[in-house]
């Protein structure tokens, strides 16, 4: 029994520590983008740039975080990106984000950060979203309400049949793509 409670207990210490995103500044991150490449982490930024979500039921965002030269802090610069079947959540991201640029306020992001090469990304640095939080609202981008049947699709890689090998792939306007 002694066993099995202490199997348990690593096992839910294990999860809270993945869970946890590593705090940084975007700073760090440019001058050392390696050091936290695919890590889970938290910046707070400013927004610089915020263009509109595109597609239907697909939609993708992606907007510019940042600090000019004259904050004093030097210009550094990143992308942050999200996709997916859920396009309520990502429009209200965006409207949240929008907020805070348009306040000339920092938010909060939480992602992974990608070094390019990786998927689309060719060269660079760019943040896969899983949250964005501003004025004590925090929106999960990851979370639904998803459209149509599709991520109920044993071949969508959080599935049946790809939820333990982690696969990842991307649908692109109807279309899978491996």
């Amino acid at each position: 029994m002694r066993a099995k409670l202490a199997i348990f207990a690593v096992s839910i210490f294990v999860a809270g520590c993945a869970s946890t995103p590593i705090s940084t500044t975007l700073p760090a991150v440019v001058s050392d983008p390696n050091r936290f490449r695919n890590e889970y982490i938290e910046i707070a930024a400013m927004v610089i740039e915020n263009p509109p979500p595109r597609g239907d039921d697909y939609r993708t965002w992606s907007f510019t975080i940042g600090s000019l030269a004259a904050e004093g802090l030097g210009e550094y610069r990143m992308m942050a990106s999200e996709d997916g079947f859920n396009p309520s959540t990502i429009d209200k991201a965006y409207h949240l984000v929008e907020s805070a640029r348009k306040a000339g306020e920092p938010l909060a992001i939480t992602g992974r950060l990608r070094v390019g090469p990786y998927g689309g990304l060719v060269s660079g640095i760019e943040i896969e979203l899983v949250s964005v939080r501003y004025r004590g609202t925090e929106i999960n981008t990851d979370k639904g309400p998803f459209v149509g049947g599709y991520y109920n699709d044993p071949y969508y890689y959080h599935g049946p049949i790809f939820l333990h090998f982690g696969h990842h792939h991307h649908y692109r306007h109807g279309h899978r793509h491996w």
